[in-house]
Parts: C-alpha cells; structure tokens; sequence
C-alpha cells in the first residue's frame, strides 16, 4: 500500500499512511516499470514521442495497520441452547510492526459479558509479542436458559503497550430456549375382547411427543403373531422426526391362531433429535404397550344327524336341526370360500333322480353365544311326477367358525331324507 516516504519531507501523522490534505512523495508501489529495477513510485503520462508529464506529489489518507491486529474483527456463534455452549472460537492476535508490544491483557465487557467465555489464551502480561509473533484467545458463547430467544453482545479487548491499543473483537449470539423432547405413549396397556380363532380385533394406540424438542421413532416392534400392527401414521427411521406437540398413531390387531390367554408387547424407542448447538441429548426409555386378549373358540353338536321329511307333491314341507353352542366362543354358520354357501347340499353316490333340487334351508345362525342354539329350517318340496314313496337323500353340509367345523375338509354332515307320502 502506499503511504509517505518517511526519508522525504514531513511525516506522516502518528498512526496514519499521509494527510487527505499534503502533497507529498509517496513509497509502497509494486509496479516496476521495464526497464527498471526499483518500483515506480510516482504517475507518468507516456506518448508516442515518450514521456511528457510525470509527478510524485500524491495525496494519501488510510491508517496504519497494527502494529498489533486480530484475526477476527468480529465473531458471531449464532443459535445455541440456553444452559449449553458454543464451539469455541480461536482468535489470534498478531504485531505486524517492527517494535515489539508487551503488558498484554484480554477482558470481556460489554452489557451480556457474563454469557461469553475466555476459555483459554496465550495473551499474558508475561508476553512479549515481536515482530510476526502472535498469541492467541480461546473464547465462547455460553448463555443462561432463557424462555424466548435472545440476542446477546459482549465486547474482547486486548491491551498492549505499543500504538493503537485496544484492539477489540464484538461478539454475538442468540440463545435459544431449551429443547427437551418427552415420549408418551396411551394406552399402556390394552387388553382384547375376547376375540375367535381366526377373527381379528383391532385398537389405537397414540403415541405424542409430549416435550418442547423434536423426537425421532425408532421402527415399531411388536413381539407375538398374535399380534400385528397393521398400520401407522408415525414417521420412523433415520431422517425422520416427531416435531413437540405432535400424535401420531399406531394400529395394533389381535389375531389369534388357537385358543387361550395371549400377550404381546409393543415397543416405541424414541431418540433426541435436537440440533441446535449446545443442547445436551435427553435420554428416553422404551415405552412398552403391554397387549393381551382372550382367544375363544366355539363348539357345536348338531341334532339331529339324520332329518326324515314327508310330504305332497308340490308342496314343501319342512324339518328342523339344532345347533348348540357348547365352546367358549361365539359361533356362525359361515361359507368357507367367498362367494359360496354356508349351507350345501349334495347328493349322495348313486343317486339317480336328482335330490339336490328338491331341497333348501334357512338359519338363523348368527353369533351365536355360548350355551345358546340356533335353527336350521331345510324345505323338502317332492316332484309331481315322481311315484308315492320315491325318497330323495342329499347329504347337507354345514360350515361354520366351530372349532368342529374345520372348513371345507370337517364340515358337520346331516343325512336329510324326504320321502313323497300323497
């Protein structure tokens, strides 16, 4: 940089590169002309017949740099939880000056000083900084909880013996109220009603993130295969985040593949997922979901297991079967394959005079409890044209959810016989 040839005419002010207001000669340009050994330290104006003007007279404001500076002018920490700390900030103070500097103190002022740190330095008043030598302020933002973000200022001084002491660093930073994420789960337990063999029963369960930071779930599991979830509004995984204030929910089925008393559990792990500088991971235990439920099963005797039917020809006629629920569940006639009935009838090998059109039936088999009976109505309708006496025989299969009736293989059989008697 330029400033005034101190070899030459007047000095230059103390601290200061000249005056805004003197003409004077001037040292510090890098251009060499070709030529030439030494830089030009003045303005020439060259044509084609060479140079015709030149001066060396030049007006220079600007202070002097140093003779001690900081690497830091200023230092801003941004966001961090009140209560925590910041990174910290190495600041390096240099004399860039030929004389060296000595009595060095750092200090910390300014209205928020007590939320700032010197961690450590090297700027001690047994120091002597010399030419190109440097020392170096360890600092930080440390902040008090505080309920709404705040902006805090504090001022790093160092002193020094030689010219233009201070030098000061301002810094900055904004404390953030505290984040503190919080798992709740409900319920904590749930238990089924009793629920058939190979029926399902389903339930909510909400889980909230009850605190002021943001929470990430760790993928839900749940212990039993009479048990499953089946369903979930929670975000899970890695990248993933339950923000403060937010429910989500998770659906969890009983489905049970055999009588008896059963238990689940499902688990929700949660972690911290708070980002903000300074904050202190909050720690949050599994919450399990204690689940049981009842399977129950029911059990049928069917009377009887041979229906004689007489009747006209052309008019039906009908009989009666019973079947008592004697298991521990409820029970329903039910098809065993979609779109077929629950109640079919076949007629038995070698029969020779199509029964099967002859018959059909009714029920009232429809959650049955235990120690209850439903009806089963079968409609003989004889053919006209068939002699008195012919006797049409179908056998009439019954499925249904009893643990007796074990779908298309173990139907309950009644032999059902309808004899034409006018």
């Amino acid at each position: 940089f330029l400033q005034w040839d101190p070899n030459e005419g007047a000095t230059a002010p103390a601290g200061y590169l000249g005056s805004p207001n003197v003409l004077h000669t001037v040292v510090g340009s890098t251009f060499v002309p070709a030529g030439a050994s030494e830089p030009a330290n003045y303005f020439a104006i060259l044509g084609g017949a060479g140079e015709f003007a030149r001066t060396d007279q030049f007006l220079v404001s600007g202070r002097l740099a140093g003779p001690v500076v900081s690497s830091l002018s200023s230092k801003d920490f941004g966001v961090v939880e009140g209560g925590g700390h910041s990174l910290t900030q190495t600041i390096v103070v240099t004399n860039i000056g030929s004389t060296p500097v000595s009595e060095l103190e750092v200090s910390m002022g300014g209205i928020d000083a007590a939320q700032f740190t010197v961690h450590s330095e090297t700027c001690t008043a047994a120091v002597s900084l010399g030419l190109d030598e440097h020392c170096e302020i360890v600092v930080g933002f440390d902040p008090a909880v505080v309920a709404v973000q705040t902006t805090r200022n504090a001022t790093l001084t160092f002193t020094h013996n030689g010219l233009r002491s201070p030098v000061t660093v301002a810094l900055t930073g904004r404390a953030n109220p505290p984040e503190t994420p919080a798992l709740t789960v409900s319920p904590t337990s749930f238990a089924f009603a009793a629920t058939n063999v190979g029926a399902t029963a389903s339930t909510l369960i909400t889980v909230r993130n009850s605190g002021t930071g943001p929470l990430r779930l760790e993928p839900l599991t749940l212990v039993n295969p009479d048990f499953a979830i089946t369903g979930t509004t929670c975000p899970t995984g890695e990248g993933t985040t339950l923000g403060a204030g937010v429910s989500c929910t998770v659906t969890a089925r009983f489905n049970p593949a055999s009588r008896g008393a059963k238990t689940g559990t499902l688990a929700v792990t949660a972690h911290d997922a708070v980002t903000t500088v300074g904050h202190t991971d909050v720690v949050m235990p599994t919450v399990n979901v204690n689940l049981s439920g009842t399977a129950t099963q029911p059990t049928v005797t069917v009377t009887p297991t041979t229906l004689n039917i007489s009747g006209q020809a052309g008019r039906a006629q009908t009989g009666r079967v019973t079947i008592a629920n004697t298991g521990n569940g409820n029970f329903s006639l039910s098809s065993p394959v979609p779109g077929q009935a629950s109640i079919q009838f076949f007629a038995i090998a070698g029969a020779t005079n199509n029964p099967v059109p002859r018959f059909s039936a009714t029920h009232n088999c429809n959650n049955i409890a235990p120690g209850r009976s439903c009806t089963v109505t079968v409609s003989f309708t004889a053919l006209a044209t068939a002699p008195i006496g012919t006797v049409y025989r179908v056998d009439m299969k019954l499925f249904g959810n009893a643990s007796n009736l074990g779908g298309l293989a173990n139907p309950a059989i009644v032999r059902v016989n309808g004899t034409r008697n006018k």
